[in-house]
């Protein structure tokens, strides 16, 4: 037997969820449990700066894309009459997608997933759905003071914004046990570079089979074959623009780019990745652009982008 802690009244040890106030023992009890997967380090328990903004960052991308879709269905036009209409939305969605978030058992917004931090309370808990709403709402604060109510974490001793001290909350990095490697991940500059390179490789290969075409079409062949040559042109630059770093990458972990640079890519395990596993990173890549994904490997302990998480790759120095 043991008494519900909100109500009061006595139950049978089985008893998760009282039925009278439903206090849920569980997810309470979840906190009181050490989980001896993961570990703090005390100059990395709460996150900094660079990797909220990156989280904020996506939030607000997110956000904004699914404000344009719903401005869409609704037929909201962007002018100068909707543009406070299109806001409001805006807002409003930020500030409920963001307050349920932190209710779930993610402890924060898909941006904070993503780069591996949470939101709690003082005692380590998880926030009620009034603090999470007034956390969200005080950061219309950072608005107001042109940014400073986030600006001020960077100071703090445990990295709190305006937000966070009003609500007496913190945000902390998630760091598990498997994090801790020491492989000489690449830093994301060098791999932009890398990447760069590759785009031009690239297009002098798409530059060189489209002037093959146009050359193919100049010559007098006949009208079906002209319009046989038209109408693979688009499809055949797309498939070689797919094509080309699975094909590439999946010999040696390297490309043009990544050979230049001394980095290539490896799976988790630190073998050679295939080629399909390559081409689902390739077809992701798009999903990457789109959600600003790439701005993970600024900030997560193996610098990896979204398409790198889902394809179980890491990108290292050779």
């Amino acid at each position: 037997m043991h008494g519900c802690p909100k109500c009061g009244r006595i139950l049978t040890e089985e008893v998760k969820i009282c039925p009278y106030c439903h206090y849920n023992f569980d997810e309470i009890n979840a906190f009181f449990i050490k989980d001896k997967t993961k570990t703090y380090l005390e100059d990395q328990k709460y996150a900094g700066l660079i990797k909220r903004l990156v989280a904020g960052l996506i939030d607000i991308y997110l956000i904004a894309l699914l404000t344009y879709g719903l401005s869409y269905a609704l037929k909201i036009e962007i002018t100068k009459h909707s543009i406070l209409t299109i806001v409001l939305i805006f807002l409003s969605l930020y500030l409920f997608l963001n307050t349920i978030m932190e209710r779930t058992k993610l402890r924060g917004s898909i941006g904070k997933y993503l780069v591996g931090i949470k939101v709690l309370d003082k005692e380590e808990n998880p926030e009620s759905i009034l603090i999470a709403f007034i956390r969200n709402l005080a950061k219309f604060l950072n608005i107001i003071t042109l940014g400073l109510g986030f600006l001020i974490c960077a100071g703090t001793k445990k990295k709190q914004t305006l937000g966070d001290l009003v609500t007496k909350t913190y945000v902390v990095t998630d760091i598990k046990i498997s994090d801790k490697d020491e492989r000489p991940f690449s830093n994301p500059f060098k791999r932009l570079c890398a990447f760069i390179l590759d785009l031009l490789v690239l297009a002098l290969i798409l530059y060189g089979i489209n002037w093959l075409l146009i050359y193919f079409t100049g010559l007098n062949i006949s009208e079906d074959l002209n319009m046989i040559i038209d109408q693979i042109t688009i499809p055949l630059t797309l498939l070689i623009a797919l094509l080309y770093f699975p094909l590439i990458e999946s010999r040696k972990g390297t490309t043009f780019g990544k050979n230049l640079l001394k980095i290539k890519t490896i799976t988790l395990n630190d073998k050679k990745p295939g080629f399909f596993r390559l081409f689902f990173k390739q077809i992701i890549l798009l999903v990457e652009i789109i959600t600003l994904g790439f701005l993970l490997a600024i900030v997560t302990p193996k610098r990896q982008t979204l398409s790198n998480r889902l394809s179980k790759t890491v990108v290292v120095d050779m």
